[in-house]
């Protein structure tokens, strides 16, 4: 099998507390719920694995963004 990767993805709060993620692979589809400090954490790792240099980003040279 080909390695496949999630193309759409949404986060919803439950009522009962923590989140639903669930995601889209083509016309499959996965899910996962999961409480507040796991939310926390993957949301840390999806911020460090897309940002790395922060939300502000960097400028020339290495400069922080203002």
């Amino acid at each position: 099998d080909m390695p496949t990767i999630t193309t759409h993805m949404t986060v919803d709060q439950l009522e009962d507390g923590g989140y639903e993620v669930v995601g889209w692979i083509g016309d499959q589809n996965w899910g996962v719920r999961i409480g507040d400090p796991e939310a926390r954490q993957f949301w840390m790792a999806l911020d460090i694995a897309l940002y790395p240099a922060g939300w502000q980003g960097s400028g020339p040279g290495g400069r922080p963004l203002k």
